[in-house]
């Protein structure tokens, strides 16, 4: 689930690919995503509206770096369909 102005939930498909596994962790794959709620009301300019159940899809770069017992993790996303909606989001990952 992504949330920012919409409620996303979406299904990756990732291949990781083998370079520099030791230092950087890099994966090319494809995402699904269904805009299941409209969060925010944008004002003061047209912006581009997705309706509820609008099916998007599209392109995934991923990329995890080890650090000591975590990692770093950041997802570029540009899903494609009645608009384009570019998504980067980025985050600390914790193994146990």
């Amino acid at each position: 689930v992504d949330i920012f102005s919409y409620m996303l939930l979406h299904g990756d498909l990732r291949f990781q690919l083998p370079i520099a596994e030791r230092y950087v962790s890099l994966s090319l794959g494809g995402t699904v995503a269904n805009v299941t709620a409209v969060v925010t009301q944008n004002r003061g300019f047209n912006p581009t509206y997705l309706q509820t159940g609008t099916m998007l899809f599209g392109p995934t770069l991923s990329f995890d770096v080890p650090l000591l017992g975590a990692s770093v993790r950041g997802d570029l996303k540009m899903l494609l369909g009645s608009s384009t909606i570019f998504l980067a989001t980025y985050g600390l990952a914790y193994t146990l």
